[in-house]
This record gives C-alpha cells, structure tokens and sequence, in this order.
C-alpha cells in the first residue's frame, strides 16, 4: 500500500508540474528568451525546492510522533 501512495504522489507531482510547464509556454514569456527554455527551468527548479519544503515538513511531522 505505502509503495502505491508513492507512485500516486509522483504522478500527481508530474501532473502539477506538466500543467504548469504548459500554461508558462502558451503564456507570453514563451519567446522572451529566445533558444533557452528559461520559463521551463524556472518552473524545474520552483518544483524542485517545493519538493524539498514538503519533504522537509513531513519528515518533521514524522518525526515528532
């Protein structure tokens, strides 16, 4: 069951940041950097350091019981 609460956490994780990475680039700051997919690292990096911050919050609460 734990290993199941995983991958739908992952997919849902996935989802999130694919919605988002879509709207950056329909948006008007698609072609303001030219070559560089900036909008996209952006996004990568903000949802790399949510990953981190929800990590860090239930590790937390985990372990304080």
């Amino acid at each position: 069951m734990e290993a199941a609460l995983k991958i739908f956490a992952v997919g849902v994780g996935g989802a999130f940041g694919a919605v988002a990475r879509y709207l950056v680039n329909i948006s008007s700051l698609a072609g303001l950097f030219g070559k560089f997919p900036f909008p996209t690292f952006v996004i990568n990096i903000v949802g790399s350091f949510m990953i981190g911050f929800f990590d860090d919050s239930l590790c937390r609460q985990m372990g304080s019981q």
